[in-house]
């Protein structure tokens, strides 16, 4: 998602962590939308001749145990 023949792996995070901030917050609240936005938006303007992968993982926040 984040590299191809066009842009290389620094780009494509610098872009990732662009388009995340321009989420907007109904979008940034649910896993399944914040990655077809993310999906739509890196990948709009190139040509899909190849495998798009993506791996998400999601990161509870840690509970105070007393």
């Amino acid at each position: 998602l984040v590299e191809n023949r066009k842009r290389g792996l620094d780009a494509g995070l610098a872009d990732l962590c662009s388009v995340v901030t321009e989420a907007p917050p109904e979008v940034v609240g649910s896993p399944h939308m914040l990655l077809d936005f993310l999906v739509d938006r890196m990948l709009s303007g190139y040509e899909q001749d190849d495998d798009v992968t993506v791996l998400a993982i999601h990161v509870p926040l840690a509970t105070k145990s007393d």
